[in-house]
């Protein structure tokens, strides 16, 4: 990312940031502090900080309270999840609907 916006001026590049790519890939890489400005869309799924899990938002490791202190640099966002579960149903949609709603009422 860094790479890309030292190289790449333009005003629409935007970012569509994946929190659970950061949590196994980069974790020690604040990308809401330092490009905030440019991030426009949240992709919003937790793993254990090894691979790439697509959990439902509070099953894996991602500290979501800590992580929610600088949504609040994000007033506009949009939030988007992808998960994962072989037995989709009531239960799962509920699941997923309350871990955003987790989410929600910590950034408020």
């Amino acid at each position: 990312i860094p790479y890309i916006f030292e190289n790449l001026h333009h005003k629409r590049l935007k970012i569509c940031y994946d929190v659970g790519h950061q949590n196994f890939l980069t974790p020690n890489f604040d990308i809401i502090k330092n490009y905030h400005a440019h991030i426009q869309v949240l992709h919003l799924h937790d793993n254990h900080g090894i691979s790439d899990e697509h959990l439902i938002c509070g099953y894996g490791n991602i500290n979501w309270a800590i992580f929610a202190k600088d949504l609040k640099l994000l007033p506009n966002i949009v939030l988007s999840t992808e998960v994962k579960n072989n037995n989709c149903g009531e239960e799962f949609l509920k699941d997923v609907y309350n871990s955003l709603a987790m989410i929600e009422n910590l950034i408020i």
